[in-house]
């Protein structure tokens, strides 16, 4: 709810179809129809499973963007995904966070 206005939607100043402005009210109102979405249990069924980009564009109505289709995006990323598995693999860590504050793992499974 916080993130998606303050970062996700910061660059996103007018309706697409109508060319209208956006508020931050309008952006908080839409972060709240996404959240409400995606914690539908009759859609989802699961918690801890992946919604690919498509189903999230389809049935959540969130755009993102494709780095599949940005090659230097994607292999960064890639690189950086399969350091971070590997890094974690090895000190134990079945999941972790990244945040602009730095990397923290909150627990750690028996």
């Amino acid at each position: 709810m916080e993130w998606l206005p303050k970062y996700k939607f910061r660059d996103w100043n007018y309706t697409e179809d109508r060319k209208e402005p956006v508020d931050h009210a309008t952006k908080e109102k839409r972060a709240g129809e996404i959240a409400d979405s995606l914690s539908e249990t009759k859609t989802w069924h699961s918690h801890g499973r992946g919604i690919n980009r498509e189903v999230l564009g389809r049935i959540v109505r969130l755009k993102t963007k494709d780095f599949g289709a940005l090659p230097k995006a994607h292999t960064i990323i890639r690189s950086y995904s399969g350091l971070l598995a590997d890094l974690m693999g090895k000190m134990g860590m079945p999941m972790g966070v990244h945040t602009t504050e730095g990397f923290v793992w909150p627990f750690k499974l028996p």
